[in-house]
């Protein structure tokens, strides 16, 4: 095996792991079906839920408002990339689009997204500040 596969096992091995936990400890919102927007899933999340967003463009600015919360797209559950490209977080040009600001700490994770769109000279795409959120790029 490559250390890149390696890592990629280890990877979804640990996400998994988390996400198993976080499912077993919270609830799962579901974005559109239990909450239209991502930002009404946060805002109807507690510490330790999971927020799971359905393929589609989502046209907001997002606020974890200090929960310790995963918000993830399908990718999650299908390692597929098709998921992440079809997933997206479209700021419309209106603010940051995902603000980090409450004290979020490690147990909070972003995963799984586009990110597009944003602006603010604080950080367009992403804004984090007082908090240390886990981002999983790809």
């Amino acid at each position: 095996m490559t250390t890149k596969r390696i890592k990629n096992v280890n990877f979804f091995f640990n996400i998994g792991i988390l996400f198993l936990f976080h499912t077993i400890n919270g609830k799962t919102i579901h974005v559109p079906t239990d909450s239209l927007t991502i930002q009404s899933g946060i805002d109807g999340s507690f510490d330790g839920d999971t927020v799971l967003v359905e393929p589609g463009i989502y046209y907001e600015n997002i606020n974890f408002k200090g929960k310790n919360i995963i918000l993830t797209s399908i990718f999650i559950l299908t390692a597929d990339t098709f998921d992440i490209s079809h997933t997206i977080i479209d700021g419309d040009s209106s603010g940051s689009v995902v603000t980090f600001e409450n004290m979020e700490d490690s147990t909070t994770i972003l995963n799984g997204f586009i990110i597009r769109n944003g602006y603010n000279s604080d950080g367009g795409g992403i804004k984090c500040n007082n908090s240390n959120p886990i981002l999983k790029i790809y």
